[in-house]
């Protein structure tokens, strides 16, 4: 095999790994769905309980719902005549509507909804007249209807707007009546500093089948949000597999998924896992139009339930346990991926940016690699000086068999290894995909800045230049993509060369269309820029030595963007 052939082989290899990426595990906005029936049962209408003794409960108007009735739709006006309740912790606030006992909100406060926001990010978001997550359910009812109170508080202190957790732990109690479950509670633990959440139920009529607790989320269908979010479905089951699903390859309504460790519904940066207390609980998957639904079961009286709600960070789901770390998928090359997101880690904690994390990284690796990409270089100017004679034997031999054996001869005298230019680069591949998957999943650039306009590492830059919006670290991208490309020594003909050429005009295009993170885009630039060095270097026989010449350029890059976040 010639080495132009591998060559091209490797660069469109990482194009349809980057549009994988992009359209694939990025999948595009699901179409409305024909309404199917609801997979959701009844809601009985319930009483308010009377709270336990010493306790002010909240006093919400009475919604109107007639007593004993059931229904199949909770509207938005029955829920806000009802009321809700604001539990604060110092990581969340969850609003908890007292009309089924379900989550309105449930907000992380160290996480902005947008850049500059001063709101925190909901995770709580819902089809209009649909189900709030956090609802009980048996085989034919629910607690939708059910009106709570408030009734029992610990390490919890009631506020003028709401309640506030005052220990390293507490628990507040929510208690009302269903027509067939009898006296229902259900009770949430919180923590100081995690973003794991305990729901316990019981009710006092032993139901016929086990109750279950469930979490939803309306999947957005904005193209844009959904490109920049992907959404997705990961389940680990009691044998360590996991998987991870896409929604649309959920079924409509609720299906048995067997046992689970946990089921999690999240985009690139935030989830929420129901987690199994019991290794035999069984959980249920389903799907209604663009509604995403889990269940996980107890028993007919009562049920122990997790719930993480939060950010998609390896850290802190470690910390949390569970495997829930497994939900952060960095792709086929995690065991790279994984130690290169830690350095990154620990050049941010020495620079306090990441973007001078992420040019210090990629300059890290380029001289780790810089014995490879010497002798793929050599090896193809090698290649280069012996194409006059290949194309000889090319107008002397038309068999191909013959055409190959002389080719190989030529190739052994002149101790060229057709291969040799193409398989330094075949091993820099896993290093580049595992540290283009770091830097994708990574919610440590969500909102970071590294300098000038670039204030969001995580999102696509743009300059605004007289109102015009234009990706300028992806213009000079494509352009030092092209130099390189073009400076390359190559065994091409004219013909090939050509078309080698439009890669770079490609790669750029594809940038433009399927706009990559910034910081994704600094890296490849900075790469870009250090090899087009050593190339300058590795051609030139005298002089500095390219080695030299790679630590001098990784100097000034780092210091210019140094400089360019003090000017900023």
């Amino acid at each position: 095999m010639e080495d132009r052939r591998t060559a091209f082989a490797i660069v469109l290899s990482i194009i349809v790994v980057m549009m994988y990426s992009q359209t694939v595990l990025t999948p595009p906005p699901s179409t409305q769905l024909p309404q199917q029936q609801s997979p959701y049962p009844s809601a009985g209408q319930g009483t308010v309980a009377q709270p336990s003794a010493g306790l002010t409960p909240t006093t919400p108007p009475a919604p109107s719902i007639q007593s004993g009735s059931t229904l199949t739709t909770i509207t938005a006006d029955q829920v806000d005549a009802a009321g809700s309740v604001r539990v604060r912790t110092p990581v969340m606030a969850l609003d908890i509507s007292l009309l089924g006992a379900r989550l309105r909100k449930l907000t992380l406060s160290r996480y902005a909804e947008t850049l500059g926001s001063e709101n925190g990010i909901n995770l709580v978001e819902e089809e209009p007249n649909h189900p709030f997550p956090l609802g009980v359910y048996t085989h034919s009812d629910a607690d939708g209807a059910v009106l709570y109170a408030v009734t029992s508080l610990a390490g919890v202190q009631q506020t003028a707007d709401g309640y506030q957790l005052e220990a390293n732990e507490g628990t507040i109690t929510f208690t009302g009546t269903h027509p067939n479950w009898g006296t229902v509670s259900k009770t949430f633990r919180v923590n100081n500093d995690g973003y794991l959440i305990g729901i316990d139920v019981t009710i006092t009529n032993r139901a016929t089948v086990p109750l279950s607790l469930e979490w939803s989320h309306y999947i957005p269908t904005d193209p844009a949000r959904v490109r920049s979010d992907p959404w997705n479905v990961t389940l680990l089951d009691t044998k360590g597999s996991i998987s991870h699903l896409a929604p649309d390859k959920v079924a409509l309504g609720i299906t048995d998924k067997g046992i689970l460790q946990w089921a999690a519904l999240g985009d690139r940066y935030f989830q929420t896992a129901l987690i199994s207390k019991n290794p035999s609980t069984p959980f249920a998957l389903g799907r209604e139009s663009n509604t995403m639904t889990v269940r996980n079961f107890g028993t007919p009286e009562s049920g122990s339930f997790l719930l993480y709600a939060g950010p998609k960070d390896q850290q802190k789901l470690k910390a949390t346990g569970f495997d829930l770390h497994r939900t952060i998928d960095l792709g086929f090359f995690t065991f790279l991926a994984d130690p290169l997101l830690q350095l990154l880690r620990f050049f941010h904690s020495l620079l306090d940016n990441y973007g001078l994390a992420i040019i210090l990284l990629t300059l890290v690796i380029k001289l780790v690699l810089y014995p490879l990409t010497a002798a793929s270089f050599k090896s193809m100017q090698k290649m280069q000086e012996v194409q006059p004679e290949v194309e000889k034997l090319r107008a002397k031999y038309k068999d191909a068999t013959e055409l190959n054996h002389a080719m190989m001869e030529l190739y052994k005298n002149k101790g060229v290894n057709p291969l040799g230019g193409c398989l330094p680069m075949f091993a820099q591949i896993p290093v580049f995909l595992g540290l283009y998957n770091a830097l994708l999943q990574s919610i440590e650039l969500r909102h970071q800045p590294f300098a000038f306009w670039i204030t969001d590492l995580s999102s696509p830059e743009k300059l605004i230049l007289f109102g015009i919006p234009i990706p300028l670290m992806i213009v000079i991208m494509g352009a030092t993509m092209i130099w390189q490309q073009w400076t390359t020594p190559s065994s091409m003909d004219p013909q090939q060369k050509k078309i080698m050429m439009m890669m770079p005009v490609i790669f750029t295009g594809m940038f433009i269309i399927f706009p990559m993170p910034a910081g994704l885009v600094l890296y490849w630039l900075i790469n870009n820029i250090t090899s087009i060095t050593q190339q300058i270097y590795l051609k030139n026989a005298h002089g500095t030595h390219p080695m030299i010449a790679t630590l001098v350029t990784s100097v000034v890059l780092f210091v210019l963007g140094f400089v360019a976040v003090l000017a900023s």
